[in-house]
């Protein structure tokens, strides 16, 4: 069986950073009594693909895209050719992808958007 791979200080300070977003993502969801998604939801049958958050059911996922001014993946040109082609396949899987920041994540306009898409 093989060992799980060590994290750097560095590394796991990332994860439970992240971690904490999602918590108060998903609070901020229940709190305005929209539905919980499911947090990195696979959505392609053999593509390592995920969405940061999806409601399957009703075919909406929605991306988080950081690090778009401090040079970070999204703002990479291979990085974001394969972010094409991730969406793209969403498309044809059915899904319509919603776009955020970590700024823009817990707006009223992101609640106003998902409020329309899951009621």
């Amino acid at each position: 069986m093989r060992q799980p791979k060590k994290l750097t200080s560095a590394q796991r300070l990332r994860k439970l950073k992240a971690d904490v977003r999602v918590a108060g993502f998903l609070t901020w969801l229940k709190v305005r009594g929209l539905p919980a998604p499911i947090a990195e939801y696979r959505f392609h049958p053999t593509r390592k693909w995920r969405f940061d958050y999806a409601w399957p059911d009703h075919k909406i996922a929605l991306e988080e895209q950081g690090g778009l001014f401090s040079g970070g993946r999204h703002s990479r040109g291979a990085a974001l050719l394969d972010e094409h082609e991730k969406l793209n396949a969403a498309v044809v899987a059915g899904f319509r992808v919603l776009f955020s920041t970590p700024q823009t994540i817990q707006s009223q306009e992101m609640r106003t958007t998902l409020i329309s898409l899951l009621t």
